[in-house]
């Protein structure tokens, strides 16, 4: 299934559906006799906005764009919890790697019917992660109590969408000769299509310096392991 334009009023569900849900966790929790240990909020690297073949870890200040926006506004809507006692820990999630749903099956498709290549000028990053590795990261700052704050959960390799394409196509035995221009997303998907032609090169510095060992850090194996099946 391609993805959708985003009209106004799907940018609105999309807003609102978020920032809802965070305020009636958050007096849920504050209304609760019993209080969580932890409370573990799934954002997105999304929040830094698009910024080309510039590093970013999780010091590096929220974007501009829609996008930006509704993950500020969400990661936002429950910051009370931190008030009631409640260990706070936001996941700034990458592209999970997994056949099951999500990014990948729709890149993989065109390259099994032989017409995959690079989307755009394919220099953009994919902060990829293997869906091992998104699970582990997030069993792991549970399980440590000393984990709070901003982790960004990217594997520690992000590639470009030229590399990415290449190794997926490689790892399927095809070709990754015809590529997609990027006006054409445009024009199909209008402010949507930015999620495809822009991207961000993401590090995973906190969950490194804390100890995290990744089972997937390279791409190859991960796409490997993923497409196995």
């Amino acid at each position: 299934m391609l993805p959708q334009r985003w009209t106004d009023k799907k940018k609105e569900l999309i807003h609102s559906s978020r920032v809802t849900t965070g305020k009636v966790l958050s007096v849920a929790i504050e209304s609760s006799k019993r209080k969580p240990d932890v409370f573990v909020q799934a954002s997105a690297v999304g929040y830094y906005g698009p910024l080309g073949e510039e590093t970013i870890d999780e010091s590096h200040p929220a974007g501009t764009d829609y996008f930006s926006e509704v993950c500020q506004d969400w990661e936002e809507s429950s910051t009370t919890v931190e008030t009631l006692g409640v260990r706070h820990v936001i996941a700034r999630l990458g592209l999970h790697l997994t056949m099951e749903g999500g990014f990948l099956p729709r890149l993989a498709l065109p390259i099994r019917m032989f017409v995959g290549g690079k989307l755009g000028s394919g220099r953009q990053y994919y902060p990829w992660i293997h869906i091992a590795d998104t699970v582990g990261a997030l069993r792991f700052l549970i399980d440590n109590k000393d984990m709070k704050g901003v982790f960004n959960v990217t594997a520690p390799e992000p590639a470009t969408n030229a590399e990415f394409t290449k190794a997926l196509a490689h790892t399927m035995r095809r070709p990754s000769w015809f590529a997609v221009p990027g006006f054409a997303f445009q024009i199909l998907f209008g402010e949507m299509a930015d999620v495809v032609l822009c991207g961000q090169r993401a590090l995973p510095a906190r969950l490194q310096s804390e100890g995290y060992v990744f089972k997937y850090p390279m791409l190859h194996e991960a796409l490997q392991d993923i497409t196995k099946t």
